[in-house]
Order: C-alpha cells, then structure tokens, then sequence
C-alpha cells in the first residue's frame, strides 16, 4: 500500500508530520450509503440522515467501527498507582481492565476470561490476581495464565496459551488512554499536536492530578451530543447566562484545524486571566483549560473563584451505551490539591451547562425518532458548526469506508498559523 506524509505547522511554526496509508477512494460503500448520497449531502452543508441516530444496527457499526479502533479516555494515573491497582472500563462496549503490573508496568487487557467468558474484574480496587468469579479461574497482573481448578487433573490441559487478550494502553500526563485494536497507531500519532500546544497554551497536562468526577446521563445518541459539544453556535439560546459571563460570540470565539484530525477552540478571556483552549480530537477525545491567573469578574458565579484560578483542565470523556443513551464523565484535573467543596463547587458550574445540553439533546433526538427532517442544514463557519461538519464526515468515513485506516487525515494542510479563515485579530 502506498503511504504519503501530511506536514502542518503548529503555532511556533515548527513543522510536524504523520505518515499514513494513501486513502483508497474507490472502496466498496456498504449499505448505508450505496450512491454515495449522504456522503455527498454532508460535503454539502447537511446533517446526517435521521436513521443514522435510531438504528440500533448503526449504533453496533459504530462500537465496532469507531470505538474498537480508537483511542479513548478512560482514567487516571492515579487509580493504578501500585503494583495491583486496578479500574475496569468499557470501550466500544467490550470489557476493559487496566492494572498496574508488579514490575510497575500498566497494561490492559480485554476483562474476558479465557474459560466461559466472565469478567476477571470487577469495578476498582487492589488485587495479587485477577480473578473470575464464575469458575475461580486466575490470571497474573501480566495477563498471563495462572491457576484453574482441577486443571490439573486433564493431562491435556495447557493454561500456557490462555492469556489474556491485550489491548493498548497510554498516557497523556496523568490522563489513562486505551484503544482495544491490536493493529493501532500510537497515542502520540492519533492526538497529532494537541500535546505539543496545551504545553504551550501552559495546560499542565504532566503535573495536574485527578481531583473529582461526576457524570451526566443523556437520552440521546452519542452522536447528538458530540455534534453538540463541537460547536457553540447554540450557547447565546441554550447557555445564556454562561454566554454572558463568558463573552461566547463570534468576537472571541473561535475554533480552527490544528492538525488533520484535531481542532482547537479558543475562548479569549478577561483581562488577567488566561484564556480558555479547547482540544478536541477524533473520535471522542475533548479536555478544556479550567481557568487562568486573576479575578473573575462579580458576575461569574459564587464560590468558585479560587478554582478558577488554579492550573488545570476539565477532561469529558464520552461513553455511548445504546442507540438512545450516552453518559459524559466529567473530571477535574488541578495542581494544588482542591477541597471537596471545591471540586464540587467547579463541577456544579460545568455540569450546569452540561445539563442544558442535555435537555436540547434529548428534544433533538425525540424529533429523530419521530422521523421528521430527514436532514438538516449547517452553518459551517469557524464560529459556528465547522467542526460539527468534519466529525460526520469522519463517522460517514469510518462506516461506509471501513478500510480507510481510522486515523487517516480528513482536515485540509494548513500551513499558516492561525488559518487564513480565522477572522483579523482572533490568533
């Protein structure tokens, strides 16, 4: 297969590149877009097709087109911090278990046992083995065969090969990734420049550690509130007073390409505070600067000035259940050790505006599943839903064109620094 170099320069003007499999555009369309229709209608300006947020057999696709072979934020460095620890998770909807090995090593593997299939974890915690709570079958903190009951009454029996199925497990600072594919590309290639430029923009992705989590269930397709999250042409109607405090319009907000599967949002800030940068990268990876240095004005609200000030980030993580229902977990990342209060007090502003999106979403994907507009129409500006547009143009690639590698470039080479799209004084 042929394979060809994609450069882009970040904000310091240093070049950066990804090398990939040159994209086969002539591959078979499957049945969801036999004559290239929808694709088409997205290059357009329009939405994806209704059917593509009710049908449960999508949804499947996408577990297993999508998900299985992405890389996604599942922890935090600090849940397997000694020999032993140990937190599950599910990726694309297979069981996950990531544990920190005696050599200090972490890895991930598939929570299926070898036997008959049951989860050789369960939740979190500190282990010496990994054991299955259906035929007490166990396997070492390496994922190797351990012991099996009465296994050693078959002559014939060899434990040696029954390991457990790895899965690919990474950092970015404190920040725990996994992507279940054996074939997948390196953290470092699918995040391209992100970590580069939140080290530049001084998120402190390497010192800030894990503070607290809470999550917000939705009624929607994940589709439906990622398309959400990837725009805030909708915050001056759905998050008014967040959009008044904030400043949210087109003057100071802003998102734009940093790479060809990455874009940054940037929300310029108060004078004396930082401002907010935004890093979404596909399919589902999104984490946002929490504040900057200085006073936030009497209109922000009360009691959580002091986290405002502190260095850190916000970092969601996107988890799709069924066609209908999605879950987005909220963690607060900081330097300097919060109070509970604290936490609680940052994340109730977050969640406030996460629950707002919530209800749209929910109405949204009611008027889905009562088949009305088959597709809609976007506005695709820099301050508006360009980002919501290059996303389904990935989630239409991914299903339709399943042998275009998943992190294959979409976004045009950019050269310069801020766009050329970006209006005059917004870089």
């Amino acid at each position: 297969m042929c394979t060809r170099v994609h450069i882009w320069r970040d904000p310091g003007g240093r070049n950066m590149s990804i090398t990939h499999p040159e994209r086969v555009d002539q591959g078979t369309r499957g049945s969801l877009d036999p004559d290239g229709a929808v694709g088409q209608a997205i290059e357009n300006g329009q939405t994806l097709p209704s059917s593509w947020y009710t049908d449960d057999s999508i949804f499947e696709q996408e577990k297993h087109a999508i998900f299985r072979r992405s890389w996604e934020y599942v922890g935090h460095r600090g849940q397997v911090a000694k020999p032993g620890d140990f937190f599950t998770c599910e990726v694309g909807g297979l069981p996950i278990v990531v544990v920190c090995g005696k050599d200090m090593v972490v890895r991930a593997f598939h929570n299926i046992c070898r036997h008959r299939h049951h989860s050789v974890a369960i939740g979190a915690g500190n282990r010496k083995l990994l054991q299955c709570n259906y035929h007490a079958w166990t396997y070492k903190l390496d994922g190797s065969f351990n012991a099996a009951p009465r296994s050693k009454e078959d002559p014939n029996f060899d434990g040696t090969p029954l390991c457990l199925k790895t899965a690919k497990v990474d950092f970015l600072g404190n920040m725990v990734f996994v992507n279940p594919s054996g074939d997948a590309p390196s953290l470092t290639e699918a995040l391209g420049p992100i970590p580069i430029l939140a080290r530049d923009r001084a998120l402190p992705l390497d010192e800030a550690t894990f503070q607290g989590r809470k999550s917000v269930d939705f009624d929607s397709n994940w589709k439906i509130v990622w398309d959400n999250n990837c725009e805030c042409y909708h915050c001056p109607t759905v998050h008014p007073s967040w959009y008044k405090t904030a400043r949210l319009d087109g003057e100071h907000l802003y998102s734009y390409p940093i790479g060809p599967l990455q874009f940054e949002v940037v929300m310029e800030q108060y004078e004396g505070l930082r401002d907010d940068n935004s890093y979404y990268c596909w399919p589902a990876i999104f984490f946002m600067s929490s504040g900057g240095a200085g006073k936030l004005p009497d209109s922000v609200a009360d009691g959580i000035e002091e986290q405002a000030k502190q260095p850190g980030f916000i970092a969601f993580r996107f988890v799709p259940i069924s066609t209908r229902e999605t879950r987005i977990d909220v963690d607060v990342f900081s330097i300097d050790p919060l109070t509970e209060q604290q936490v609680d007090d940052w994340l109730e502003l977050i969640l406030t505006v996460v629950r707002e999106d919530r209800d749209v979403c929910s109405r949204v994907q009611k008027a889905h599943d009562a088949g009305g507009s088959e597709l809609g129409t976007l506005i695709p500006g820099i301050d508006s839903e360009y980002m919501t547009q290059t996303w389904e143009k990935l989630v239409h690639r991914a299903l339709v064109h399943p042998e275009v590698p998943m992190y294959a470039p979409i976004l045009e080479r950019t050269d310069t620094w801020p766009p050329a799209s970006v209006p005059a004084g917004q870089s």
